[in-house]
């Protein structure tokens, strides 16, 4: 029951944040309102910080949806599986929908500049956590 209130949880924030992403994206040369504004920084550093830990605790060539659903054992983890690689693709396009936007839109408010920044520097943290490069 923890697992999937949990699961539900991180999925309703994946589609705060994605909304957010998208409004931003529709109109860069707009100042996005104050909750649109809060839902990008705040839930995309929660979203962010998942995506981070789960790639940190999945070995390398393997898939973090696995490594996450192996505990829940059959239909549970094959949709856990779904879940949890669905989670990051869509981590993964927004992030390059803020990138692309900053780029291709000079004059783009700061929530996006800030935003596609952020996101840079997570996509960073969240490569070294899945290859586990050591120093």
């Amino acid at each position: 029951m923890k697992e999937t209130v949990s699961a539900v949880i991180a999925v309703l924030l994946l589609g705060m944040y994605s909304y957010a992403v998208w409004t931003v994206c529709w109109a860069p040369g707009t100042a996005p309102s104050a909750p649109i504004d809060t839902v990008l920084s705040l839930v995309g550093a929660l979203v962010a910080a998942l995506v981070i830990a789960v790639l940190a605790i999945t070995p390398p060539a393997t898939s973090p949806g696995r490594t996450l659903a192996a505990a829940a054992g059959g239909r549970a983890e094959a949709v856990a599986n779904w879940v949890v690689n669905l989670y990051l693709l869509v981590w993964l396009v927004c992030g390059i929908a803020l990138v692309v936007t900053w780029m291709r839109v000079p004059d783009a408010t700061a929530a996006v500049v800030s935003a596609a920044k952020s996101w840079l520097g997570l996509a960073i943290a969240a490569a070294y956590a899945f290859f586990g490069l050591k120093r």
